[in-house]
């Protein structure tokens, strides 16, 4: 029965290699390493938990990749001594390591072809299945040897570059319409997270945006141009190319790593809890954007993000006091006899505001002359004190009469 890519662990893995190599797995140690094809500068990406074994597992759906295996005699270690070259892309062994380079194929079986005893390298290479191949070459000579990753051994066939193509999920289409050009940003910036791939942005202004895949000098012909829609903020889907034929590759193997932003946690929260102020706890979001995004933020991101949200709902405090004057407008003009008043600074700046409803100032005649005034602090970004002035009804029930805005509780404040 065939396993998926999901249930293959690294143990597994070992345990699988040792006994095809006929080694003990508690006496020996194990150094898996495989070197991309298509990844600059080639440097060998070693494997040593069961994360790195989904990458590498994924990354072989797309294009053939040789995993490298070091065999360790524990007995001999202390013999050991470091080789005389280190390059990129290679492996530097022992004369008493076995190096063991194993595709995906299954097959429980392994071939031994002995070679004579003068030769530097014994290949074994059985080729049946699709998980369980393995070609070993174990050194027979005294003197230590450098197996470079670009050469190909003796006896050993070359394994031919597959390049697949590949789409990148972000499912747009030509004409799509977005709110405004930071929504087409998060959108390819979360499906760059989710599906292992990096982008360059080409141009971005307040008219045009344009991003290509990272390997486009490649060849990736990836691609997308958004473009602002005539007067309007929205931008629309130009030109699109949701295909790539580059490596794709984990996040933790990306040469520029991207981390998330608020952007990209109020973009989750959009997409999760449309139209809702009440969404979960920073705290809790940490979890949800890693599951959506694939991408971990901290938690000062993840409460920056959770107001961004917010404030794409109810607009900004910058917003809500530039409508002052507007609300006290409707107020007046819906309530008759409805009194406000607004005040600014020398700067043109919100300071007072005072307003009481034409039905509170019609009941007030009929309320007890007693007048109660009390005020608590506004927890918004700019503050300020929040006064209410009451009376008392002939129950000695509480009766709104007026409201006030003010900065801080001064006599100033009081007129």
């Amino acid at each position: 029965m065939e396993t998926s890519i999901e249930e293959v662990t690294y143990s597994a893995l070992v345990n699988k290699i040792c006994r095809k190599a006929k080694v003990d797995e508690t006496t020996t140690e194990l150094k898996l390493s495989y070197v991309p094809e298509l990844v600059d500068p080639k440097r060998p990406i070693y494997i040593s938990d069961d994360d790195d074994v989904m990458c590498y597992l994924e990354m072989n759906e797309d294009q053939f990749q040789v995993l490298h295996v070091e065999v360790i005699n524990e007995g001999n270690q202390g013999q050991e001594q470091p080789c005389g070259r280190e390059d990129r892309g290679s492996v530097a062994c022992a004369s008493n390591e076995e190096l063991i380079s194993s595709s995906r194929e299954t097959d429980e079986n392994m071939t031994l072809d002995e070679r004579e005893s003068s030769q530097r390298d014994e290949v074994v290479e059985n080729r049946q299945a699709r998980d369980d191949n393995i070609i070993l070459y174990e050194e027979r000579s005294e003197e230590r040897a450098v197996v470079d990753n670009s050469d190909v051994c003796e006896g050993a066939e070359a394994t031919p570059v597959v390049k697949r193509e590949w789409e990148d999920g972000m499912n747009v289409t030509i004409r799509q319409e977005f709110e405004n050009k930071q929504e087409v940003k998060d959108l390819v910036d979360k499906t760059a997270h989710k599906n292992c791939f990096e982008f360059i942005i080409v141009k971005s202004d307040t008219t045009l945006f344009v991003v290509k895949c990272s390997e486009v000098d490649k060849g990736c012909k990836w691609s997308l141009r958004a473009a602002k829609d005539g007067n309007s903020n929205s931008f629309s889907v130009r030109t699109y190319n949701k295909i790539h034929t580059c490596l794709r590759s984990e996040t933790s193997t990306m040469r520029n790593k991207r981390r998330g932003t608020q952007h990209l946690v109020a973009s989750v929260l959009r997409e999760d809890f449309p139209c809702l102020i009440d969404t979960p706890t920073p705290k809790n979001l940490i979890p949800l954007v890693q599951l959506r995004a694939s991408v971990k933020v901290s938690y000062s991101t993840a409460n920056r993000g959770k107001k961004l949200a917010a404030y794409d709902l109810r607009g900004t405090p910058d917003d809500s006091y530039k409508m002052v004057y507007s609300y006290m407008h409707m107020l007046e003009k819906m309530n008759q006899g409805t009194v406000s008043y607004v005040e600014l600074d020398e700067d043109k700046r919100f300071k007072y505001l005072f307003f009481a409803l034409g039905a509170c100032i019609e009941g007030f005649k009929a309320m007890r002359k007693v007048i109660i005034v009390d005020a608590t602090s506004i927890k918004t970004v700019y503050g300020g004190v929040l006064i209410i002035a009451t009376a008392q009804d002939q129950d000695h029930h509480h009766y709104p009469i007026a409201f006030g805005v003010v900065d801080e509780i001064k006599a100033s404040s009081r007129q």
